[in-house]
């Protein structure tokens, strides 16, 4: 990419950055807030973050803005955290459930990308609040059945969140199954200890095996 084409990266980078930062106040009554690189939102029980970037497409060096969407029901990192013995995160703020490392993957949804007619600040707001205006009005649609629904169609979702869904409805025969498809070498350990050993205590104690 030449010095002109990395100048405009950066100023489509900078204005995406900053309209995010404007975007919480538009949307006060809704709720939507704004950490590290994602907007949040609670409805019903679920937290959505949207993840909105612009920049230079480096197929072609046209300017480009894409969205991507993720939604969890809350119960879900609560349930993590009682498995692991992290029970106090449930008392730090609610965004530590979209950006914090100890939390469980989210179902992600990415809108097509859009090609930019323009690099002007005023195009660019129209285009990011149009679409952030049609998200929000669709985050409803995202329901805890279909989080669920990603889960076991998703070919790269994580056994970690089946396990926990598995756990929540007290489907002891699926805890059973997915038991065998988590390895030793989990990636939450706490205190020195694997997820999966912090699991088995776990169901040994609510006996659920």
């Amino acid at each position: 990419m030449k010095r002109e084409d990395q100048k405009r990266n950066k100023e489509l980078e900078k204005n995406i950055s900053l309209m995010m930062k404007e975007c919480p106040k538009r949307y006060k009554q809704q709720k939507l807030k704004k950490k590290d690189y994602m907007l949040w939102t609670i409805r019903n029980n679920m937290i959505y973050g949207i993840m909105p970037s612009a920049g230079i497409r480096e197929s072609d060096l046209k300017p480009v803005m894409s969205f991507f969407v993720k939604y969890k029901p809350m119960w879900i990192d609560d349930l993590l955290w009682d498995v692991i013995g992290m029970e106090s995160n449930k008392q730090e703020p609610d965004s530590l459930r979209v950006v914090g490392a100890f939390t469980v993957g989210a179902a992600r949804i990415y809108l097509d990308t859009i090609e930019l007619e323009s690099e002007t600040t005023e195009y660019l707001e129209k285009v990011f609040y149009d679409n952030i205006e049609t998200i929000m009005s669709q985050l409803e649609n995202l329901t805890e059945e279909k989080y669920i629904d990603y889960l076991y169609t998703e070919k790269y979702a994580d056994e970690y969140s089946k396990v926990l869904v598995a756990i929540h409805q007290g489907d002891r025969n699926r805890i059973k199954e997915l038991i065998d498809t988590i390895d030793g070498n989990g990636r939450f350990i706490n205190e020195g200890k694997l997820y999966k050993d912090w699991l088995m205590e776990y169901l040994n104690r609510e006996q659920l095996m």
